[in-house]
C-alpha cells in the first residue's frame, strides 16, 4: 500500500486478506463489552489521555469527577 500505485491483483489480495483477518477475529478475538465508566476509562487509556483532558468537553472538573466516581451516569445512545 505504501508504493502508491497498486495493481488490481494487489487490491484483490488485500481484500481477501482483510476478509480472512476479519473472519478470524470474529471467531477468536471477542471484543469486550464495556459500558459507562469502564468504557470511558478504556478510551482514555487507549488514547493516552488523562481524565483532566476531558474537562474542556464536560465543562467542569466536578462533572468529570462525578462520572468517574459513579455519581453521575453517562447517557448511552
Amino acid at each position: 500500500m505504501d508504493k502508491g500505485n497498486i495493481t488490481q491483483d494487489d487490491r484483490d489480495y488485500l481484500k481477501v486478506l482483510g476478509t480472512l483477518i476479519y473472519d478470524y477475529e470474529q471467531q477468536h478475538e471477542k471484543m469486550p463489552t464495556l459500558k459507562g465508566v469502564a468504557l470511558l476509562q478504556g478510551l482514555l487509556e487507549e488514547s493516552n489521555l488523562e481524565p483532566q483532558d476531558l474537562v474542556s468537553i464536560l465543562e467542569s472538573e466536578s462533572i468529570l469527577l462525578d462520572f468517574i466516581n459513579g455519581k453521575r451516569q453517562l447517557i448511552e445512545r
